[in-house]
Parts: structure tokens; C-alpha cells; sequence
């Protein structure tokens, strides 16, 4: 121990007031070690375990009579003798020397306490030593020291702290347990000595809260355990430093970890409710924050479900005094609110019950105020949330504030209106109604700050609405407008539910006010009628509309006279909804009015399908009294007039055969009363609003000439293919229905425009069809189109040789007839042919029109080698061939005249009402097999082994179907009776055995067949006539 030259300072006792010195290493034998000799020093540091425990227990002898002596001086050396054997580094001179140092500690017993200190140090630094054997032993040596000197340790508590810290994560085992025995002797002593520092205790756990190698943890647990269950110790002070770290400490791998530290987060939770008051204001602030935190969705579940406990639990304990931090409390509490597991929900019924309590209580109002604008932040923040119950209690939430401080969250309202709009695109209904709910209660708020001049409106719609509606009402209905706009789904999806709920919410008329006058404004035709046509379902089908109904039948005051005038003017775009109006309010000779212009109305799909609904809800009970005035008097001769008219002007389908009965049962004679009734210009001027109905036909016909306009316009920009193609596509726009018509029709023009671009050589003009198709769009939709010194733009050149599939939408059915929409052109003709049959249709111009304009354009591919059908017109063509059979006549029913979506549907309708009618059948010219449809015979042809292919007639009731094809060389039959030639023996033998029965079979000489016409065979050719061939089964057999 050579060059050794640390001083201990021995605490003065006394009898001695000396200093600890190292041993003396230039002395020799038992000099050095005095008053220890040399061979007991020797038998201490021996190897053998039993040799170093003999040596113990003469050091303990002799400590005894040193101190029975009062030889505190000889007493001071042997105790400096054995610290230093005990920190020695030779590690069986450590051994020998912590042995030493208990059986001192042993024989001084209960007055180890002067000693305490020169005791445990040496000890202590031998647990830094590398050799397990060292450390262990100084578990032991420490144990017994600890044991003896007991609450005199405590003076070097913190040092003991750290090294058991440390000790309880040791690699061996051994020096594990041996810890864990000193830990508890440590505990027990703490426990007994009753002016333990604990403000210490809890600084040195606070230090070592965020590691994280279990065991550790797990020692700090232990200690916080111990202290809770201790009663004279109080740690709820230092709560908001130690409960981060134990939440942590949840998310511990091992579970004794975790259990451990859930006991005593139950152990703290207990000593809240025994004194909540004791809480700090500030160290509330901290608990909640870190509640909050872990009870987030990413913690564990065992911290967030605990987390949500204690929140819980505050809120019943501290009741009013949490109102301040309501916002983190709503943080933690609603994106947990729909698990039933925890106790998110729970909390959220006591929230809003504190909420409702501190405005009904006198209480202090410093410390409960609700600090509304971070509770608006955190609801607007969860208002999108993923789960529909989150976004509930989101709702609910600010109904509940609304109702609780109107005027603290009308301060914020330019915030909330926005997100509240947007939340009506929710796709659940619960929230849905809950939002129309809350904007309802928003529109007939009073004391709004709003004005009506702040919204961007013309002066004649201000005046109409300013004084009768609520400006933020007014506000709703534009926002409302634009968001069915930007998204057409909200409009068909969800504006039958937000119309019905708001007229239950609010007042009807005022909705239909608001919305009707913010139409009239409506640049958009076709918007301005989808919407018309959801406002006029609603008003004539809801429940939720009695009264509004009633009140526009009677008219009886001018509120409502008002109202009608609105609606009239709005409903003008939407001719069959504003006849439907007018059948509403029982003016039945202002609609025998309308009627007559009716002519001026494109009737399309869309207004056939108007005019079927109304004669469906003619039909309701809705309009009984409409059913009933046609036995009035006053009213029959001019509703007669309505429903004639528009049983003219429906095609003969079920609502047509509806309303030809319901007038077939109208008498003669009325058999209701001939008073007189107040007419209909007593009740409604009507000079003021038939002009608006004119002007809005007269705004249809306008738009449909500047379309024209500007087709004709772009045309004249090069006289090239392209620019013919572009003039075409905006004809067959024409012909469309208007919104869903069009929509897809981008979609046919994206696609043609991709066929152009399948040819790598004209990629600017395939680009140019789609550009000129978008401006045709955007044109219809009532976006002014600049037709002068238009440049078309630089797109990206699409993909080479990608190949779009040909889109339904550009053969559309009214494709065949758009020729006959425009000035100059004709539609195919259809006009009979011998034995009752037609001509063959001819080809649209239109089409014809459109696909040689192209032709320039795929000649390349066509010339290429590849089939014919590859190139776009070739495709084209064949594709209508194949739709032939979807004309007028094959969708309409020979036998009753109703119309269907195509030629299989009239088949089976007359194979289901019609068995008896059918007499007709359709024969094949070659073989004469007899068919009962079309579709049948051309399945036929198809499998026909022996067709030439040459010039096959079939004369159908409906249909003229030919094929042509190559000449070629075919073997002849013919009739020996009657001379007449077939073309296969099949064909003879049924003409031998069914017409000129007995007759010979003869074989002509085979001859080239050409296709050029029904002569190609010479002048004896004879086609089969379908109605000679009977429809008997059994003859065809």
C-alpha cells in the first residue's frame, strides 16, 4: 500500500480528537499493523474462508476490551488498520478487511454510532469492484454494519441510496439478493425514525424516475410504496414531480413492474380523496398536463386507461375548479369517448354537467370562469376526427356552450360557421342532423353582429330577404349553394335529408325564401334546376312541409302570396315543377296557361321523368284535392286542359296509361256545386310573373344559339380536320342531357381525342379535340367563352400508342337523332316498305360527319397492315352496327306502344303480356329456319356453317338486317314445282315439305356469288317472306 496518502477525518468523540492516518509501510511485523500483529492480519486475508472468520472474531474480542479499557486511541488504529485492508487492492486483503469491519461494528454494538461513518465508507467503495465475490461480501459487511449502528446510518443516507440504486441492477444474482436484504433493513430503519427528511428521499427518486432498466424502477417503486403505506408520511405535495415518470413507468416490459407502480398510483389516488383541497393550484396545472399527455391514444393502455381514471376522479373531487382547465380535460377525454372500457365518457356527462352547475350556482367565478377560447380550439381541433362518436360529443359540446354562454361563443362564430358548413359533407347522419341542428340555432340567433349588406348580394335580393330572413340564415343558404356546387354528391346524396331537417328546424317559408331568391341569381342554368327539382320534391312529398303546403293552397294572406310570388319566380327554369306549383295553389287557369307554351320546352329525358313523378303524386294522397276539383265546376275545363296536355306529351308508358285512365273517369257533367269560388287573379296577380316564365324559355333558346355561335366560331380558327372534329363534338353536346349528359361526354371526348393520339404523328390535334370538348363544356355550364383570338394551349402529350376504351357515353342513344336537333340536317327516315316493313336506317350525318373528319387522321393505321378495326372509324362503325337493334322502333312494343331502354326488354315484355298477339316469325333466307326474334336469327347467322355471306335479306315487322361480303362460288338448289332457288339443301328440303309438298329437289350448277345487291343471283332470286312461314311449333318441327 505503498504511496497510500488519503486522510480520514474521524468525527470527535470523547476521548480522541485525531485525524486517521495511513498505515506506516516503513515499519515492519506487528509495528505496521498495530494494535493488530502481523499474523493476525495474515489469517484475515487469507484465501480460506474459515481462516478470515477466525481472524474476524479475535478482531471482535479485541475491540471489546479496547473499548472496555478505554483505549480509544489503540481502538481509532485498529479500525484505520482494517479500512485500509479494506480498500486495499488486493482483493482477498478487501475481503479480509470488510470482514474486519463488521465484526468491529459487531463488538461495538450500541456504541458503533461515533463510528458510523468510518465504518460504511470503505465499505461503499467496494462495491465499484469488478470482482463479484468483493461485492457481495460487502453486502454483507454493510448489512451488518447497518444492522448495528441503524438509525446513525441515515447520516450517509444519500450514499446508501445510490449504491442500492445501482446494486439492484448488479449482473449476479448473489450481489442482487444481497441488495435487496439491505434495502429492506434500510426501509425498515426510515420507517422508525419519525423526523426522516422525506423532502431528501423524494428529491433522489425524483432523479432516478426516467430510467429504464426495470430493476431500477422497480426500486424506486418499492420506496414510494413504502413511504404511501406509511401513515406519518405525507407525499402528496410532491405528486406533480414524481407522477410523469410513473405513468412512464406503465409502459415497463416486465409485469411486477407494472403492477407495482399501478399500486401506488392507487396508493397516491386514495390520498387525493382524502384531501383534495390540499392541492395546489399550480401542482393541479402540472397533474393535468401530464394526465392529459398520457392519456393519449399512442401511451399504453394500462397509463391511458389509468389516466383517464384519474381525470375522472378529479373532476368528481374537484367539481367547479377543474372549469379552468376544461380544454385539456376535453383533449384527453373525446378521442377516447367511444371506448367503453375507460372512463372517457363518463367524465365528458361530468363536464357537462359542471358546465351546466356553475351557470345555475352562485360560485366564485374567478376560479371556475370557462376559459371559452381554448375550449373552442380543442373542438374545432376534433371536429374532423376519425370516429363518428368523437365528432358527436364535438357537436353536443358546442350546443351545450351555446346554450350556456351564447354571447362568449358568438365572439368566435366566424370560426366556428365555416367548419360547421363543411361538417354537412359528414357521411354519417348522427352527426349530420346534430349539425343542422346547431347551424339552425346559429341562424335564429338575434344578437348577431351579421348585417345583410356585409354579403355580397344585389341590391333587389337584399331587399327581398333584408327584414324577413336572418342574415346569418342568409349566409347558410349561400354557403350551402356553393358547397352543392363544388360537390354534386352532397346535393344528390344529402339534400333531401339537410332541406327536410332544416324546414323542421326552422320555418319553412323562410328557408324556401332564401334559397328561392338566391337562385334567381344563379349563373349556373343547369345547378339552378337541380336544385328547383330538390326544393319542389320536398315541398310537394315531406311531412315535414304540411304547413308550408297549406299555407301556399289557401293563399289567403299576402305573407304567403309573397312566398308564391318567390317560388314562381325561381321555379320559371323548371317548367313541369312550376306546373306542379301552380296545381298546388289550386291555379289551374294560369297553368292552362303555361301549358301553351309548353311547344317552346325541349322535351327531354329529364322532363319526361318530371312529368312521370308529377303524375305519380297526382295519384298520392297529397293532391287528393286536386283529383277532387276535376268534379268542380269552376275548375274541371281547365285542369282537363293541364292533364291532357300532359298526357300529350308523355310517351305511352305506365304514367301515360296512369293519367289516360284518371281522365277517362271525369263525368261529363260536374256533379260538385257551380258556386263561385274566389279565382285564382283574386288571390295571385299574375301579369307581373308570366313574363319571368317567358324570359327563362326565352333564356333557353338563347343559350342554345350561343352554343351554336361559338361552334360556328371555332370552326373558322383553320380550316383543318381537327378543327371539323372539335365543330362536331360541340353539336353532339347538343344532344345531351344537361349536367349528367355532359359529364360524361368529357369523358367520350377525352377518350376520342386518346384514339387521335394513338397515332404518334397527330398528338397536337388529338390535344386540340379534348381542349375543344372542354370548351363546349364549360360553355353549357354558363361560362362565358371568349371566342375571338383563341390559342389553344400546351398540354403534355399523352402516352404513345395508349389505347382509351371507347366511352358508352359518346354512343349515346340520342346520338342517332342529333342531326335532327340542329337546323339544315335530317334525321333517318322511316318510312314503310313492301309487305309493311321499313327501309334500312340510314347512317346519322352527324356521325358520318364526325368520323370523316377523322379519317385524315387514322388512315395511317389503317393503311398499316393491322384489322380494320383497329382505327378509331372502323371501330365506330362497327360498334353503332352492333347497336342497330337500340333504335326508337326496336325499343317500342308493336302491340301497346310503350317504350323501353332497349330491344331485350320488348322482348320479354311481349313474351310475358303478349303470348296470344305474337304471330309473327322471323325466317333465315338460307336455311329457312324460323326465329321468334331478332336476336335469335343473328345468333343463328353466326353459327351457320354454310352461309355465303353474300346478301342475306330478312324482312322483319321492325328490322331490315344485311351482310355483305366477297364474292364467291356456292352450290344452287331449286324447286321443281315452282322453279324456285335456294342456296343450301336445307332451305329446299323446308320448301319441298312445308309449300310445294311432293315436289322434286333439283341441282343447279354452282356459280360466283356476288354481294352487289338482291339480284346478285339473277332475277329468279326469291327471298323467304317471313309472314308466308307459319308460327305453328309443330310445322317447324
Amino acid at each position: 500500500m505503498k504511496g497510500f496518502t488519503y486522510f480520514f477525518t474521524a468525527i470527535p468523540t470523547a476521548s480522541s480528537n485525531l485525524l486517521w492516518k495511513p498505515l506506516d509501510h516503513t515499519m515492519s511485523g506487528d509495528a505496521q499493523y498495530a494494535p493488530l500483529t502481523a499474523a493476525l492480519v495474515r489469517t484475515l486475508t487469507d484465501k480460506l474462508y474459515e481462516k478470515r472468520k477466525t481472524a474476524a472474531l479475535n478482531i471482535e474480542t479485541q475491540v471489546k476490551e479496547l473499548y472496555a479499557a478505554n483505549q480509544m486511541s489503540q481502538l481509532e488504529k485498529l479500525i484505520g488498520v482494517l479500512r485500509e485492508l479494506a480498500l486495499a487492492p488486493n482483493g482477498q486483503t478487501r475481503k479480509g478487511g470488510l470482514i474486519g469491519l463488521a465484526a468491529a461494528a459487531i463488538a461495538l454494538g450500541k456504541n458503533a454510532g461515533p463510528y458510523t461513518v468510518f465504518l460504511i465508507e470503505p465499505v461503499l467503495s467496494c462495491f465499484n469492484d469488478p470482482d463479484l465475490q468483493v461485492r457481495y461480501y460487502a453486502c454483507e459487511s454493510l448489512y451488518n454494519i447497518i444492522k448495528i449502528c441503524k438509525t446513525h446510518s441515515l447520516q450517509m443516507f444519500d450514499q446508501l441510496f445510490d449504491v442500492l440504486w445501482k446494486l439492484s441492477a448488479d449482473t449476479d444474482q448473489n450481489v442482487r439478493s444481497g441488495a435487496e436484504l439491505l434495502d429492506r433493513l434500510l426501509m425498515d430503519i426510515v420507517v422508525s425514525k419519525e423526523d426522516f427528511d422525506v423532502a431528501n428521499l423524494m428529491s433522489l427518486i425524483r432523479d432516478r424516475l426516467y430510467v429504464q432498466t426495470s430493476s431500477n424502477r422497480r426500486f424506486v417503486v418499492s420506496w414510494l410504496n413504502t413511504m404511501l403505506t406509511t401513515p406519518r408520511f405525507t407525499l402528496l405535495p410532491y405528486l406533480s414531480e414524481v407522477m410523469d415518470g410513473l405513468f412512464r413507468m406503465l409502459g415497463d416490459q416486465q409485469a411486477g413492474v407494472r403492477d407495482v407502480t399501478e399500486t401506488v398510483l392507487g396508493q397516491f389516488l386514495l390520498g387525493v380523496e382524502k384531501a383534495p383541497n390540499t392541492i395546489e393550484t399550480a401542482d393541479l396545472s402540472q397533474m393535468l398536463n401530464v394526465l392529459v399527455v398520457h392519456s393519449h391514444e399512442d401511451e399504453s393502455p394500462m397509463a391511458r386507461k389509468i389516466a383517464l381514471v384519474w381525470l375522472n376522479d378529479l373532476a368528481r373531487l374537484l367539481g367547479p375548479k377543474l372549469l379552468f382547465h376544461l380544454a385539456p380535460l376535453l383533449t384527453a377525454a373525446l378521442p377516447s369517448i367511444d371506448n367503453d372500457g375507460l372512463k372517457a365518457r363518463e367524465m365528458n356527462t361530468k363536464l357537462l354537467a359542471l358546465v351546466q352547475e356553475s351557470t345555475e350556482l352562485d360560485v366564485d367565478k374567478e376560479s371556475t370562469e370557462l376559459d371559452v377560447d381554448k375550449v373552442v380550439e380543442v373542438l374545432l381541433k376534433h371536429i374532423s376526427h376519425g370516429k363518428r362518436e368523437t365528432r358527436v360529443a364535438v357537436l353536443n359540446w358546442i350546443q351545450h356552450i351555446y346554450t350556456t354562454h351564447p354571447e362568449k361563443l358568438f365572439a368566435h362564430m366566424e370560426r366556428i360557421f365555416p367548419i360547421l358548413l363543411k361538417t354537412l359533407s359528414d357521411s354519417s347522419d348522427e352527426v349530420l342532423l346534430l349539425d343542422l341542428h346547431l347551424l339552425s340555432d346559429v341562424c335564429q340567433h338575434k344578437q348577431n353582429a351579421l348585417s345583410i349588406d356585409a354579403l355580397e348580394l344585389d341590391e333587389e335580393s337584399k331587399r327581398q330577404l333584408d327584414g324577413v330572413v336572418s342574415p346569418f340564415l342568409v349566409k347558410f343558404s349561400l354557403s350551402l349553394l356553393q358547397m352543392m356546387r363544388d360537390d354534386r354528391s352532397l346535393l344528390h346524396d344529402r339534400g333531401v335529408i339537410i332541406i327536410r331537417q332544416l324546414c323542421l328546424l326552422l320555418s319553412p317559408s323562410l328557408i324556401y325564401r332564401a334559397l328561392c331568391v338566391l337562385i334567381t341569381k344563379e349563373k349556373s342554368l343547369a345547378f339552378a334546376r337541380q336544385i328547383v327539382s330538390l326544393l319542389n320534391g320536398v315541398l310537394l312529398t315531406a311531412t315535414e312541409l304540411f304547413v308550408l303546403r297549406d299555407q301556399l293552397r289557401r293563399l289567403d294572406d299576402d305573407e304567403s302570396r309573397s312566398l308564391f310570388g318567390c317560388l314562381y319566380r325561381s321555379w320559371c327554369i323548371r317548367p313541369i315543377s312550376l306546373l306542379g306549383l301552380c296545381l298546388l295553389s289550386q291555379n289551374y287557369g294560369h297553368a292552362a296557361e303555361l301549358v301553351s307554351h309548353f311547344s317552346q320546352v325541349d322535351i327531354t329525358v329529364d322532363i319526361l321523368v318530371e312529368i312521370d313523378k308529377l303524375v305519380n303524386l297526382l295519384e298520392s294522397p297529397i293532391l287528393s284535392f286536386v283529383r277532387m276539383d276535376l268534379l268542380s265546376a269552376h275548375h274541371q275545363r281547365s285542369l282537363c286542359t293541364v292533364l291532357s296536355a300532359l298526357l300529350m306529351l308523355l310517351p305511352q308508358s305506365e304514367a301515360f296509361t296512369t293519367l289516360h285512365r284518371r281522365l277517362q273517369t271525369v263525368p261529363a257533367l260536374t256533379v260538385m256545386g257551380a258556386e263561385a269560388v274566389a279565382s285564382a287573379k283574386d288571390r295571385v296577380d299574375f301579369a307581373p310573373l308570366k313574363p319571368i316564365f317567358l324570359a327563362a324559355l326565352n333564356r333557353q333558346h338563347d343559350e342554345m344559339t350561343n352554343i351554336v355561335k361559338c361552334i360556328a366560331a371555332l370552326s373558322k380558327v383553320e380550316n383543318s380536320p381537327i378543327c371539323r372534329a372539335s365543330t362536331l363534338m360541340g353539336r353532339i353536346l347538343l344532344s345531351l342531357e344537361e349536367t349528367e349528359g355532359m359529364v360524361a361526354n368529357e369523358a367520350a371526348v377525352k377518350a376520342l381525342g386518346g384514339h387521335v393520339n394513338g397515332d404518334h404523328h397527330s398528338n397536337i390535334d388529338g390535344m386540340a379535340v379534348t381542349h375543344m370538348g372542354k370548351l363546349m363544356l364549360l360553355y353549357v355550364e354558363g361560362v362565358a367563352a371568349r371566342t375571338a383570338g383563341l390559342a389553344l394551349p400546351s398540354l403534355p402529350p399523352p402516352a404513345p400508342h395508349q389505347h382509351p376504351p371507347s366511352h358508352p357515353a359518346f354512343y349515346d342513344r340520342r346520338l342517332d337523332f342529333a342531326a335532327d336537333d340542329l337546323p339544315g340536317t335530317s334525321g333517318a327516315g322511316g318510312g314503310g316498305g313492301e309487305g309493311g316493313t321499313r327501309k334500312p336506317k340510314e347512317e346519322s350525318p352527324l356521325l358520318n360527319d364526325l368520323l370523316t373528319a377523322f379519317a385524315p387522321l387514322s388512315s395511317r393505321r389503317s393503311m398499316s397492315g393491322e384489322d380494320e378495326l383497329d382505327s378509331p372509324v372502323k371501330r365506330i362503325r362497327a360498334e353503332r352496327a352492333m347497336r342497330e337493334t337500340d333504335s326508337l322502333a326496336a325499343r317500342t312494343c308493336p302491340y301497346c306502344g310503350r317504350l323501353f331502354e332497349n330491344h331485350l326488354e320488348v322482348e320479354g315484355h311481349a313474351a310475358r303480356e303478349h303470348p296470344a298477339e305474337r304471330t309473327e316469325v322471323y325466317s333465315c333466307s338460307e336455311c329457312g329456319l324460323a326465329c321468334n326474334s331478332v336476336r335469335t336469327l343473328i345468333t343463328h347467322w353466326e353459327k351457320h356453317r354454310d352461309c355465303p355471306r353474300g346478301h342475306l335479306v330478312v324482312r322483319t315487322p321492325h328490322e331490315v338486317v344485311e351482310s355483305r361480303g366477297e364474292p364467291e362460288k356456292k352450290q344452287l338448289f331449286a324447286c321443281g314445282s315452282c322453279e324456285k332457288k335456294f342456296i343450301s339443301r336445307i332451305g329446299v328440303k323446308y320448301h319441298v315439305k312445308n309449300v310445294c309438298k311432293g315436289a322434286e329437289l333439283i341441282k343447279l350448277p354452282s356459280r360466283e356469288h356476288s354481294g352487289g345487291g338482291p339480284g346478285g343471283y339473277g332475277s329468279e332470286w326469291t327471298d323467304i317472306d317471313p309472314r308466308s312461314v307459319r308460327s305453328n311449333e309443330s310445322d317447324l318441327q
